[in-house]
């Protein structure tokens, strides 16, 4: 469902305007992006246990996948959001908190999902819970844990 959601892990910031040198940031990030493919949605439904994407744009879930809201073009890529250094240690500890890092720990929260959510996935043809956990969300927890090792700031890209 949706456009090809990228994330890049670049240089401490806390503001998206300390990043000067875009394209240089995000070509360096391009060995360590997370490639969500179209499957952004799908995960922040399951995640917020909601089918409108847009109902709460401040929650954990919805920032780990999109950021904040920001609009700019570098390049061929469009910049849809900005997730600040601080705020990494938010995500991981949502991650360990509801132990979507672990196999049997996304699959609890997707089996826990209501059934308009379920319903949802199958409609737009979402991939089961293992290929969801293997493709996206491990490479996704993993990419989160360098983040706060490293001190990263994330930028979101559609591309």
């Amino acid at each position: 469902m949706g456009i090809l959601i990228n994330l890049y892990r670049v240089k401490k910031a806390e503001s998206f305007e300390e990043l000067t040198d875009f394209q240089n940031e995000l070509d360096k990030a391009n060995a360590s992006k997370v490639n969500l493919h179209k499957l952004a949605g799908d995960i922040c439904m399951i995640f917020n246990n909601n089918t409108d994407l847009y109902k709460e744009t401040n929650t954990i879930p919805y920032k780990m996948i999109f950021g904040h809201q920001i609009e700019k073009t570098i390049g061929t890529r469009e910049i849809y959001g900005f997730l600040p250094t601080l705020e990494v240690k938010q995500i991981v500890d949502w991650i360990q908190q509801n132990k979507i890092d672990t196999e049997s720990g996304f699959f609890n929260v997707y089996e826990n999902t209501l059934q308009e959510v379920k319903e949802e996935l199958e409609y737009w043809d979402s991939p089961d819970k293992t290929e969801l956990y293997e493709n996206y969300i491990k490479p996704l927890t993993d990419f989160y844990f360098v983040a706060l090792k490293e001190e990263n700031a994330i930028i979101i890209t559609g591309e």
